[in-house]
């Protein structure tokens, strides 16, 4: 600190002295101190000199311990966490071909995929994450060998899927878009689940509902199954996650019987719903199948569909989600 020692005493040397000549101001202008010399010699313009000189000196040594702190600072690296991502290839059975895909997994069980088979010595970019407490995590890939196989949720139909990935947008939101990315989804969990695809000699009615979670954040599933009989129903409920590199697991399954009044007003909606197929598959969409015996319809839906503001199939997709949200409210 000696610029500001040195500036301290100067400032009280001259203090001292105009305490002694009580008529010598020290006025404040916009560059400097200015001192009436005319009655007052003793106080020269070298003390105003050095006086001012003291002060920039003292400002410019301090600013320079702060700086040099702040930039030794900013090149101290933060502890950067080790987050193992990792991918393995997938094959998805369809009925018309066989899709390839890699899987991305999380430590937490977070997946997403990629279309085609990655190389197996991938790399991520970027391979820092920062997350809102400060934390920095560094993205490691590990390449897993195992080539999995998920099959096809539809029986037999045919569906000529667009491979492309768009990108749509309701109320100014950007959704992503992809009917074979979601088939694939909700095949994965109905497989997971011991589901298998509807027989054609039942009355049956299927839910599937994926919440994908995020970064630090495992994602899960929910199956719900109503199987009907002649005056009565079973629903069985099957809730499911992924919490590590080895997908999703069955945590939880029920059944029960739905009593007459709810087994009625699901009869009343399912009257009301169309029987071709209704997609509005924006965002994160769910999956109700409804399968008559020989008939079956199929529809995927999101609940970001009400907001749609085009007329097409709107009353259509509005009661399909009343009916998914009905089921969601039945107890056990």
């Amino acid at each position: 600190m000696r610029g500001i020692g040195s500036f301290l005493f100067t400032f009280q040397w001259v203090e001292k002295r105009s305490a002694a000549h009580p008529r010598i101001s020290l006025l404040k202008t916009r560059s400097a101190f200015c001192i009436d010399e005319e009655e007052h010699p003793m106080v020269t313009s070298r003390h105003v000199t050095l006086l001012f000189s003291a002060l920039v000196l003292g400002f410019m040594e301090v600013a320079g311990q702060t700086l040099n702190k702040d930039s030794r600072a900013a090149e101290l690296p933060k502890q950067q966490i080790p987050y193992t991502i990792e991918f393995n290839r997938v094959c998805f059975m369809a009925s018309d071909t066989v899709y390839r895909f890699t899987r991305f997994t999380e430590e937490n069980g977070y997946m997403y995929f990629q279309v085609g088979f990655a190389d197996s010595t991938h790399t991520i970019d970027p391979d820092l994450v920062f997350t809102a407490d400060g934390s920095v995590y560094r993205l490691e890939p590990a390449f897993n060998p195992q080539v999995d196989t998920i099959y096809s949720y539809r029986k037999s139909a045919n569906v000529n899927y667009d491979t492309t990935f768009s990108d749509v947008v309701v109320k100014g939101v950007h959704y992503f878009n992809s009917a074979l990315y979601d088939d694939m989804r909700f095949s994965e969990i109905l497989q997971s689940a011991d589901e298998h695809p509807l027989d054609e000699d039942i009355i049956a009615l299927r839910t599937v509902d994926y919440f994908p979670g995020s970064f630090q954040k495992h994602p899960t599933f929910l199956v719900e199954k109503i199987v009907f009989g002649k005056d009565s129903a079973i629903c069985t409920r099957i809730e499911g996650e992924s919490i590590d590199f080895n997908g999703f697991r069955v945590t939880r399954r029920e059944s029960f019987t739905i009593d007459a009044n709810s087994l009625k007003r699901i009869r009343k909606r399912l009257s009301a719903i169309p029987t071709e197929p209704v997609a509005c598959i924006t965002g994160d969409p769910w999956l109700l199948e409804y399968r008559n015996q020989q008939e079956y319809s199929n529809y995927i839906i999101a609940d970001v569909c009400h907001l749609y503001e085009d007329r097409k199939n709107k009353k259509s997709r509005n009661d399909i989600i009343l009916l998914h949200a009905f089921i969601h409210s039945l107890l056990p």
